[in-house]
């Protein structure tokens, strides 16, 4: 689902703070980036990687960002989070890359990484329906409706 508005989560991995935004790509909420640019210690960067069609939206708004005085002069690490790379028509990092012009990235450090966040929310399939040695066990050991007194 996506982030509506933004969130902010505080966390700590290895005696190291985090205070996590997640900005919303929403256009409608993309003037709020700017605002946290002077802080920001790091950039994730998350790309859908199946919608071929909005990665041209991603490589207009991170050139964007790139272009901001408060991270064009400064060497902020970025992680490109390309997600949804468990279903069979996301695009491959290296296409990703491509497609983002990465490789054109040379004044900042940055990593792409592929990720599956939907996987933890999937249901497990439906059982198979009894058979009817199964349904017969199951119903003779149903217990009987008591009579009120």
């Amino acid at each position: 689902m996506p982030t509506v508005g933004f969130a902010v989560e505080t966390f700590t991995k290895d005696n190291l703070g985090f205070t996590v935004f997640d900005m919303s790509g929403q256009g409608r909420y993309r003037n709020l980036w700017e605002h946290y640019y002077p802080e920001c210690a790091g950039i994730i960067f998350c790309i859908d990687s199946t919608d071929k069609i909005r990665m041209c939206v991603a490589k207009d708004e991170l050139e964007s960002m790139l272009a901001e005085k408060n991270i064009k002069e400064r060497s902020v690490p970025i992680l490109f989070f390309a997600n949804k790379m468990d279903l069979p028509t996301a695009e491959s990092p290296v296409n990703c890359v491509q497609q983002l012009s990465l490789d054109k990235i040379t004044d900042k450090p940055w990593h792409i990484t592929c990720a599956a966040a939907a996987a933890r929310r999937r249901r497990r399939p439906p059982p198979p329906p009894p058979s009817p040695q199964t349904a017969a066990a199951s119903t003779a050991r149903a217990p009987r409706p008591r009579a009120p007194p």
